[in-house]
């Protein structure tokens, strides 16, 4: 049952990363056909284009982290023996974590700090651009915890 859920709502996030990319491929281009042939460019074009290029940035950063796609220093752990290798893995994956938490709840603070600042063109708070980062670093969280009860199950089905 969890497993669906989290396939689904996986799937979810590679249509909204899509749905983002053509959002700000298709303005940028309007932009660009409304500036250099009608001399009448879109005021918001930019701004937009702009923070759905953040957003895509952090909701890519889930995917990477699912794919572990994250740059990692394998190649030094790849040496040491099996039970050091797994200890390095938990030790690692507990920093991830304790950073994340921290990334999330600094980047949610910011946010909210600057829910009645308004963006220069689009006049939108500027709270919904800066949720990006917490949210992305929760995907990143669920990502890590889905990770760390797969390795669970792994090794209990080592030991039986």
């Amino acid at each position: 049952m969890a497993m669906k859920w989290i396939y689904k709502t996986r799937k979810a996030l590679d249509g909204l990363i899509i749905i983002i990319f053509i959002l700000m491929f298709s303005i940028v281009t309007i932009n660009v056909i409304a500036r250099y042939f009608f001399n009448n460019p879109i005021p918001w074009a930019g701004e937009l284009s702009r923070y759905s290029f953040i957003a895509i940035i952090y909701l890519g950063a889930i995917l990477a982290f699912r794919d572990k796609g994250h740059i990692g220093l394998d190649i030094i752990v790849d040496y040491f023996p099996e039970k050091l290798k797994k200890i390095i893995e938990g030790v690692s994956k507990l920093l991830v974590g304790i950073f994340l938490v921290v990334f999330i709840y600094v980047s949610l603070k910011t946010a909210l700090n600057n829910i009645n600042t308004k963006s220069s063109a689009m006049l939108i708070s500027m709270a919904v651009p800066y949720l990006a980062l917490p949210i992305g670093g929760l995907g990143m969280l669920c990502e890590l915890i889905i990770d760390v009860l797969k390795i669970e199950e792994k090794s209990k089905e080592v030991e039986l």
